[in-house]
């Protein structure tokens, strides 16, 4: 697709029907116009925003967020993320303790410590978990990835990795 307004399709109209006023709304060459233009207007917005969403994503940010930093949809930062094949880090919203050596382990969800404690209810993993001696935390916000030091765990798919 050219990043130029097409103006030869508009003159195009232009002389056909000697006004821009006469051009009935369902010509199709003005439909192509409309269509191409929306294109542009689409192309130009996500490489606006490739650098800001970079940057947020760096910074530990999520969609949700950088969306509404932005004033955009999560579609647009869907978008950008995808066709700059960028990464979006998780945020959690749990942390467990270790009480002897302070080591930290994140999760999104209380279930992901299932490989630690199975239980079925937050209470009963935060007493599986305090019994085998961590102590674990509900956040009301979310842990960002910026967050997180180097070395600590986090656990995302049931998987532990090391930041």
């Amino acid at each position: 697709m050219s990043s130029t307004i097409p103006y030869n399709l508009l003159h195009y109209l232009e002389d056909k029907y000697k006004n821009k006023g006469y051009i009935p709304e369902n010509d199709e060459m003005l439909i192509k116009l409309r269509n191409k233009l929306e294109g542009l207007e689409n192309r130009t917005k996500i490489d606006r925003y490739r650098d800001n969403v970079a940057r947020l994503l760096d910074e530990g940010y999520g969609i949700r967020s950088i969306a509404e930093a932005m004033d955009t949809s999560d579609d647009v930062i869907l978008k950008v993320i995808r066709e700059n094949k960028l990464v979006a880090h998780p945020q959690f919203k749990y942390l467990a303790i270790s009480e002897v050596t302070y080591a930290k382990i994140y999760s999104t969800t209380y279930t992901g410590y299932s490989y630690m404690v199975n239980c079925p209810s937050f209470i009963g993993t935060k007493i599986n978990l305090s019994h085998a001696g961590y102590e674990l935390i509900k956040n009301k916000n979310k842990y960002n990835w910026q967050d997180i030091d180097l070395g600590d765990l986090y656990i995302v798919n049931g998987k532990i990795n090391k930041k």
